[in-house]
């Protein structure tokens, strides 16, 4: 009989802790496509260095939120605080094409794009780290897209 209940104890528990977002460590690569897209988003840092350093330190505190320090376990609750992070990195960086001269410029376009393509790619990153820890995650972007 205290076997059984034993059994049934460490059941539980074994259950509750998946569920709690702890129980399965996320993919330390999991970052990696917004890594990706550093290198071409950095070509409009000299439009207005201010705005593209802000651009860079909320980047990297959705980064800190979603990642621990030893970048391999996923915090528990910080994938809303992270997609906060990110939509206000996206709203500085379109913010850049204000620094261009206005009229016809190819820049404003791609400025756009690029900024519309970090916002989709940074909430799969966030959908991915949900499904892998079983947590729950609802992207805004993505659905205001689909929408």
């Amino acid at each position: 009989m205290i076997t059984i209940l034993l059994i049934i104890g460490f059941s539980i528990i074994f259950m509750l802790g998946r569920r709690s977002g702890y129980g399965k460590p996320a993919s330390p690569d999991l970052w990696k496509p917004i890594d990706d897209m550093i290198p071409n988003l950095s070509r409009f840092r000299n439009l207005d260095p201010d705005t593209y350093a802000r651009f860079e330190k909320k980047l990297d505190s959705a980064k800190r939120e979603m990642i621990n320090p030893d970048a391999t376990i996923l915090k528990g609750a910080s994938l809303d605080i992270s997609g906060n992070y990110i939509r206000r990195a996206v709203d500085e960086f379109s913010s850049l094409a204000g620094s261009l001269p206005s009229g016809d410029s190819v820049y404003h376009d791609e400025i756009a794009d690029l900024a519309a393509e970090l916002a989709v790619t940074g909430e799969r990153v966030l959908i991915e780290a949900a499904e892998q820890t079983k947590q729950s995650y609802t992207p805004r972007l993505i659905n205001a897209l689909v929408d």
